[in-house]
């Protein structure tokens, strides 16, 4: 049995037909990209965007992530280069005869918690010969290709650039429980 999401709508930020727009223009927009603006059958396109809109709410319930979207668009070009880079980096060593490998599983301790841990788990393997393995109790387990390469300090930086664009909220005043009875 399915859990129905917990988020109020009425509180959840924006108007729920302004968060569907968004997020529905996204996907097209995205949809769009991927297939170079070919539109060959328009009732699929609206068709499989419908499901990925729902999909995403089911996944994803409004009012559930809470980003800023200026970091957002400072963080994009990074994100876009390091996966770029990451690409080329896995490419060429793999065309390379002598395959410069010095793979190991490395702890990376985390600053962030919560969703900004979450996320700075799915995009690290995007980064230049590493993949995330296993998050837990704080810590970030990462295979890496080369540990001769600087994971820790460009893990570091992601962790800082991801903590900008999605703070985990504080909580307010008054929200928090005494230590003492």
């Amino acid at each position: 049995m399915h859990d129905k999401p917990t988020t109020d709508y009425k509180t959840a930020g924006r108007p729920l037909a302004v968060s569907i727009a968004l997020r529905g223009g996204s996907l097209i927009l995205l949809w769009w990209v991927l297939t170079e603006g070919i539109l060959e059958d328009p009732a699929f396109v609206l068709g499989s965007v419908a499901l990925a809109l729902y999909a995403s709410y089911r996944l994803i319930p409004r009012g559930e992530w809470h980003w800023r979207p200026l970091a957002l668009g400072r963080f994009l070009p990074y994100f876009l280069s390091k996966s770029l880079m990451g690409g080329i980096d896995v490419a060429s060593r793999a065309f390379r005869p002598t395959m410069p490998l010095q793979p190991e599983i490395i702890k990376f301790p985390l600053r962030v918690s919560g969703k900004p841990a979450l996320l700075m788990a799915w995009i690290a393997s995007l980064l230049p010969g590493t993949a995330s393995v296993y998050l837990e109790n704080g810590t970030l387990r990462v295979h890496v290709l080369d540990t001769r390469l600087p994971v820790h300090k460009n893990l570091r930086e992601l962790e800082r650039r991801v903590e900008s664009l999605c703070p985990e909220p504080k909580p307010a005043r008054g929200d928090h429980q005494s230590p003492h009875p």
